[in-house]
C-alpha cells in the first residue's frame, strides 16, 4: 500500500515540474514569439510548433490569465483557421480586460465569421 502512496506523490511532483516559474513567464513568451517568427521566416514549422506554440501553451497552463500568452495563442488560432478556439481565447481576454477595445474588436470580427 505504501508504494502506491509514494507513486501518487511522485506524479504530483512531476506535474509541478511542468510549471513555469512566475519570474520566467515573460521571457518564455518572448522566446516563444521569437521562435515562431524565425520558424515562419525559414519555413521551419517544427520550430514554430515545438519551440513556439507549445511554449505559449505551457505558459497558458502555468499562468492561465496571462494576457500576452492568450492573445498570441488567439492570433495563431485565427491564422490557422481555428476560429472556435480563437473565439474562446478572445472571450477570455475580454472577460479579463473588458475595457480593451482591440480585444473586443477582434472578438467581434471572429464572431461575424463564425455565426
Amino acid at each position: 500500500m505504501d508504494s502506491g502512496h509514494s507513486h501518487s506523490e511522485t506524479s504530483v511532483s512531476q506535474n509541478k515540474g511542468n510549471q513555469i516559474p512566475a519570474e520566467d513567464i515573460e521571457s518564455t513568451i518572448d522566446i516563444a514569439l521569437e521562435n515562431i517568427k524565425k520558424g515562419k521566416e525559414t519555413g521551419d514549422m517544427g520550430l514554430v510548433m515545438n519551440e513556439g506554440i507549445l511554449k505559449l501553451r505551457a505558459v497558458n497552463e502555468s499562468s492561465p490569465d496571462n494576457l500576452r500568452a492568450i492573445y498570441h495563442l488567439g492570433m495563431l488560432s485565427i491564422e490557422s483557421g481555428q476560429l472556435e478556439k480563437a473565439k474562446k481565447r478572445f472571450e477570455k481576454l475580454v472577460s479579463l480586460q473588458p475595457e480593451n477595445e482591440e480585444y473586443l474588436k477582434i472578438l467581434n470580427q471572429i464572431r461575424s465569421q463564425t455565426e
